[in-house]
């Protein structure tokens, strides 16, 4: 069975890289350019919601029993809550990652339908993650919201069947948003004038690449189907 500790190596990395992307284009938006904005502001929180999920994941790391699955009943409440707190920070800092790249190819957009094109998917992102999570956090009694009673009580589970539909759905709004952002720097690619034909097959490459990575929003629904928002 894998557990959170044989996942640890690849975090790592992935911790590691995106950190050092976030620090070196904040300095270059800082030093370099002298165009910080609200954008680079989200961004930042972005990361740090990321940070502070991978901080909760080795937090339970290092609690989680490296044999066997029985353990205590303290050990399993403080796993729970910290389970739940890490979803809580992943999904802030993925709404605020799609508002700062809506932010950004609003600074891109020229036309009015090329600004509404990225506002009405961005508000529909937004409003329906932050639906979910009110779904998620409060489904159990609106006070007080205990974490232990979210992910342990039976009543309040969410099972696979309704989670996966709940990830497709999210899944699903996170690769089409990230297609309908590439649809403003694809225009502008076919507008402009400036770029020779070796500029625009290297600015359609990485638009092409950067669309071929949201199919992973969409690929990891099926894996879902046996994943339980709660207790086993």
């Amino acid at each position: 069975m894998v557990t959170p500790i044989d996942w640890l190596p690849l975090v790592v990395v992935y911790l590691i890289l995106s950190t050092v992307a976030v620090g070196l284009r904040s300095w270059i938006r800082l030093r370099v350019t002298n165009s910080w904005a609200q954008d680079d502001v989200m961004l930042v929180m972005a990361q740090a919601g990321m940070v502070a999920h991978f901080g909760i994941y080795f937090a339970v790391c290092a609690i989680y029993p490296r044999t066997g699955l029985d353990v205590d009943e303290q050990t399993y409440y403080k796993i729970n809550t910290l389970w739940f707190w890490a979803t809580f920070c992943y999904a802030g800092s993925q709404v605020a990652l799609k508002l700062s790249m809506g932010l950004f190819f609003l600074t891109l957009a020229r036309v009015k339908w090329q600004r509404l094109i990225i506002l009405i998917p961005t508000g529909i992102f937004v409003a329906y993650n932050t639906a979910l999570g009110i779904i998620l956090v409060f489904r159990c009694g609106a006070s007080p919201v205990s974490p232990f009673i979210v992910m342990t009580r039976k009543e309040c589970a969410v099972d696979g069947l309704a989670f996966t539909k709940l990830i497709a759905a999210n899944g699903t709004f996170t690769a089409t948003l990230d297609w309908i952002f590439a649809i403003v720097p694809i225009f502008m690619v076919i507008q402009s004038r400036s770029l020779d034909a070796r500029s625009r097959k290297a600015v359609w490459f990485l638009i092409m690449l950067a669309m071929a990575g949201s199919v992973v929003s969409v690929i990891r629904i099926p894996f879902t189907k046996d994943y339980q928002f709660g207790p086993e």
